[in-house]
C-alpha cells in the first residue's frame, strides 16, 4: 500500500485555484489543478485510492487514479514528495499531457498544459516568478530595514545610556569641584581673619609702645622741667639769701636809697624765679 508524503518544512499558500509551494531556500513553485489538489491531500496517512476519493471530492471530480499517479509523479520531479509513488506493475503509464487531455483538465490551468497554451502558461509562471522574487526581495528588504532600525534603535539607547552616565558624572565632578572651592574659601577665610587678628596684635603692640616711647620723652622733659625749676628755686633763694646777707652788711651804713635799691633788685629776682616755675609748672 502506497502512502504518499510531501518532505518536510514546505509552506503552501492557496491563492485563488492555485497552490504556491515555498521552499525553504525562498524559492517557490506554483501548481494548478489535479496537482493542487493532490499537492494539499499528501500527508503520509492516504492511499492512493484515498487521495483519490478525497481529490474527487474537493476540486476534480473527473481525476483517476492515472491522473493522482501523474501528479504524484509531477510533484516528486519538483522535490515536493518524500519518495515517488510508482504506479501499480502492468498498468499503462500515459504521458501526463495525455492524461490531461483524457481527463479535460488542461482548461484547468494545470502547471502542464496543451500546447496552444503553454507559451501564455510559461508567461504566468514567468511573472509569478518574478511576482515571488519581487516579494522574496521585499521581505529581505523589510527584515533588513527592521534590523537596521533595531541596531539604529539599540545604538541610540546605548548612547543616551552613555550620556546620562556622562551626565552624572559631570554633575558628581562639578558637586566635588564646588565643595572643593568652598572647603578652600573657607581656609582662605580663617586665614584672613588669622592675618587680620595677627595685624591687629601687632598694630596694638606698635600702638602700645609708641604710648610707652611718649610716656618716657614726656617723663623726660618733666623731669627736665623739675630740674630747672629746681635749680630757679635754688637761684632765687641763693639770690634772697645774698640780698638778706647784703641788707645786714649794709646795716645803719647804707642810706636809704641803696636799700631800695638791694629790694628792687631781689624783688626781681624773685620775680623771674617765680615766672621761671610757673612756666615750667605748665609744660606737659
Amino acid at each position: 500500500m502506497i502512502y504518499p508524503n510531501r518532505v518536510p518544512h514546505i509552506l503552501l499558500e492557496n491563492k485563488d485555484l492555485d497552490v504556491l509551494a515555498h521552499f525553504p531556500d525562498g524559492d517557490t513553485a506554483v501548481f494548478a489543478g489535479i496537482e493542487a489538489a493532490v499537492l494539499l491531500a499528501v500527508d503520509g496517512k492516504h492511499s492512493i485510492d484515498q487521495l483519490l476519493a478525497l481529490v474527487r471530492e474537493q476540486r476534480e471530480p473527473a481525476a483517476t487514479r492515472e491522473t493522482v499517479f501523474a501528479a504524484l509523479d509531477t510533484l516528486a520531479d519538483a522535490g515536493l514528495l518524500a519518495e515517488r509513488a510508482a504506479p501499480p506493475a502492468g498498468s499503462a503509464r500515459s504521458s501526463r499531457r495525455q492524461i490531461m487531455r483524457l481527463a479535460g483538465l488542461a482548461a484547468a490551468g494545470a502547471v502542464i498544459v496543451p500546447a496552444s497554451r503553454a507559451a501564455a502558461q510559461a508567461d504566468d509562471v514567468r511573472a509569478a516568478e518574478e511576482y515571488r522574487k519581487t516579494l522574496v526581495a521585499d521581505r529581505r528588504a523589510a527584515e533588513e530595514k527592521i534590523k537596521v532600525e533595531a541596531r539604529a534603535a539599540e545604538e541610540a539607547k546605548k548612547t543616551e545610556v552613555r550620556a546620562a552616565e556622562e551626565t552624572q558624572k559631570l554633575g558628581v565632578q562639578e558637586q566635588r569641584a564646588a565643595e572643593t572651592k568652598q572647603k578652600l574659601a573657607a581656609r582662605e577665610e580663617r586665614a584672613a581673619e588669622r592675618e587680620s587678628k595677627q595685624d591687629g596684635t601687632r598694630a596694638a603692640e606698635e600702638k602700645a609702645k609708641l604710648a610707652r616711647e611718649e610716656a618716657r620723652e614726656a617723663f623726660r622733659a618733666a623731669e627736665a622741667e623739675r630740674k630747672k625749676l629746681d635749680s630757679a628755686q635754688d637761684r632765687a633763694a641763693e639770690a634772697k639769701q645774698k640780698r638778706d646777707d647784703f641788707i645786714a652788711g649794709l646795716g645803719d651804713k647804707t642810706n636809704t636809697s641803696e636799700a631800695a635799691r638791694a629790694r628792687r633788685r631781689q624783688s626781681e629776682e624773685q620775680a623771674k624765679a617765680n615766672g621761671a616755675a610757673e612756666q615750667a609748672s605748665k609744660r606737659p
